[in-house]
């Protein structure tokens, strides 16, 4: 990998937080991946208590929608007319070309 401004953000993002300023990374090093491992989860007594989970507590009933109706302000073209809006034109202020500003 080449010095680039990139891959040295890379590679401080990924080295370990016990090297000092200056040390350098050797290429062959790889502090991309870390083997991560959760714990094992445990079941619990609610998760297989039946009277939590019991059918009869749950009561279903079929959702009805009523019919579409167009309506006037639907079918109106002047409520869908785009709105042009004129900008004013952008103008250089001074700090923009400044070589103090960008320090050049």
């Amino acid at each position: 990998m080449e010095n680039t401004g990139f891959s040295d953000i890379a590679m401080a993002m990924a080295a370990p937080a016990e090297m000092e300023d200056g040390e350098v990374i050797p290429a062959e090093a790889n502090y991309y991946f870390v083997n991560e491992v959760e714990p094992a989860m445990e079941v619990e007594a609610w998760m297989t208590d039946d009277s939590r989970f019991n059918a009869t507590q749950f009561e279903y009933s079929e959702a009805i929608e009523t019919d579409l109706e167009l309506e006037y302000w639907m079918m109106n073209e002047t409520f869908f007319q785009p709105v042009v809006e004129e900008e004013a034109a952008l103008e250089l202020e001074a700090w923009m070309v400044s070589e103090n500003t960008w320090g050049f």
